[in-house]
């Protein structure tokens, strides 16, 4: 029938931030796997934000034992950030409950840092927190009516050392 057609057709599917999966969602995904069996997913438990619409991490979090038998690859390398900002982000998400248990790394290694926290009110109040703490690097502005935050993407690189071009590639 109309199931046996949709599992032949479907050779591989692929589900990109599985971890905000619903169960209606994974039930769906398990009749159409039914056939071929190959499916491939991506996520991270400790990115899981949207249990208000029916996500439920667990699903992620069970996912070898519920689709077993499969291969689990874990992605712990940072290339982005410096070990400070990594090892205060291992801190927090250690936090979490639900979580498949990994430690982050940072590719870049330590950099002498200074992590600061500031805990702002509003975005009004976080952009221009920004504003004053990099004067050089940024021009935030809130539109309030369209809710646009308006800044130059070189400008965000700029802390990175790194530049992009208009379209937002990466310049070496």
């Amino acid at each position: 029938g109309v199931l046996e057609k949709w599992q032949k057709r479907l050779r591989y599917i692929m589900v990109d931030e599985f971890q905000d999966s619903s169960e209606k969602e994974v039930k769906l995904l398990s009749y159409l796997q039914g056939y071929h069996k190959n499916l491939f997913i991506v996520g991270d438990a400790d990115q899981a934000i949207y249990s208000f619409k029916g996500g439920k991490v667990e699903l992620f979090i069970n996912f070898p034992i519920d689709f077993s038998p499969c291969h689990q690859i874990k992605l712990e390398q940072n290339y982005r950030s410096v070990g400070e900002v990594v090892d205060i982000g291992n801190e927090l998400i250690s936090k979490n409950i639900l979580r498949d248990k990994k430690i982050l790394i940072s590719e870049r290694g330590l950099s002498n840092t200074k992590i600061k926290h500031y805990h702002a009110k509003s975005d009004e109040e976080e952009m221009n927190f920004i504003n004053q703490a990099f004067p050089n690097k940024f021009r935030f502005h809130c539109d309030r009516d369209s809710y646009d935050y308006v800044y130059d993407i070189n400008d965000l690189a700029d802390l990175s050392g790194k530049k992009y071009d208009g379209k937002r590639n990466h310049i070496k």
